[in-house]
């Protein structure tokens, strides 16, 4: 993923207040850079870790991977998506 992407990744989880429940289910924040550093932006929640393994369970991580697809969707570029959260 592009660092762009990854800063409006980390800002997502950030204005959806899962930040912290999303980096409790990595080892290390080395890890999660690692892993946003080699993963398309598209399943940057979806190949994160196991959903049912975790508090929130699959279900709720399934909405947060749709409002991630949509944002993405709605928004088809970097500048764009970065108005929303900076207005640049």
């Amino acid at each position: 993923m592009r660092r762009a992407y990854r800063r409006l990744f980390i800002r997502f989880l950030k204005e959806e207040k899962i930040y912290y429940p999303f980096r409790r289910n990595f080892v290390s924040r080395n890890v999660l850079k690692k892993h946003l550093r080699n993963v398309k932006k598209e399943n940057a929640i979806y190949n994160a870790f196991t959903w049912r393994n975790t508090i929130e369970g699959h279900d709720f991580w399934g909405i947060m991977n749709s409002k991630w697809h949509s944002l993405l969707g709605k928004n088809k570029g970097i500048k764009i998506l970065f108005f929303k959260y900076w207005n640049l």
